[in-house]
């Protein structure tokens, strides 16, 4: 599947973990939004992001893509303090625990 990337709003990731906490397996909730696993995955860590970092997003200053590369980067020293808040049942993504 292609990457498919949604206007960003603050309900997009809350679904993903809305479904997920109902007991939705990541494939599922990927079949169902027509969208690659690996995307559900990122958006429920996503999800886990600090109301400061969703502002950047709101205000289209990042986007999902933006993301995925920052994820990737390892840069969680720098944003740690500021970029993950504690959800129930979401994991935090690498070394942000």
């Amino acid at each position: 599947m292609s990457v498919k990337t949604a206007p960003w709003t603050s309900d997009i990731w809350a679904e993903y973990a809305r479904l997920k906490s109902l007991g939705w397996t990541q494939q599922r909730n990927a079949k169902a939004k027509n969208v690659d696993r690996s995307w559900v995955a990122r958006r429920l860590q996503f999800y886990t992001l600090s109301d400061k970092v969703k502002n950047f997003i709101s205000k289209g200053l990042l986007t999902e893509l933006h993301l995925q590369e920052i994820c990737r980067l390892s840069v969680t020293d720098i944003f740690h303090p500021w970029q993950y808040k504690t959800t129930p049942g979401i994991k935090p993504l690498p070394g942000n625990t």
